[in-house]
């Protein structure tokens, strides 16, 4: 357990305890996963407590980007565009197969080519393959990556 967690008392601990369950069972939509109350560790964040995800679910694949991480991403590559032509190029190319992935399946449902479903869905995931290979490109030290502390 964090320490900010061991600061709580045993009475806080269960009301902490009893009250999420409560937001959970009340913010429960379609995407919610139950965790054993055993599993669960606590940050405080000012006065509330934030449950933290167990680290599964933190994959890459599980958590997509959002359009907010890829306009970011897109602001970053356009004001660096003198810096780093290339990379600006490759993103630009990425961006085009993310959208033409989710335009494609339309036709591809239309003129019944089912074939081509499974290149829609990688085109889809590209931004993620891409930003993940850049990732392990620069923790093992053969790409420096400027742009990740954007992803946060």
């Amino acid at each position: 357990m964090p320490p900010a967690a061991n600061a709580l008392s045993g009475k806080n601990q269960v009301k902490a305890r009893t009250s999420l369950k409560r937001v959970d069972r009340a913010a429960a939509g379609p995407f919610f996963i139950k965790v054993p109350a055993s599993t669960l560790r606590f940050r405080v964040d000012g006065q509330t407590l934030v449950p933290e995800m167990p680290t599964p679910l933190n994959h890459w694949l599980v958590r997509p980007l959002t359009l907010l991480q890829l306009q970011r991403l897109k602001y970053w590559h356009v004001a660096q565009r003198a810096a780093h032509p290339l990379e600006y190029e490759v993103w630009n190319v990425v961006l085009m197969v993310w959208l033409m992935g989710w335009i494609g399946w339309v036709p591809a449902l239309t003129f019944e080519s089912i074939w081509v479903l499974p290149l829609c869905l990688l085109g889809v995931l590209m931004p993620q393959f891409y930003v993940q290979a850049r990732l392990r490109a620069h923790q093992s030290g053969r790409l420096r990556c400027d742009w990740l502390h954007l992803l946060d």
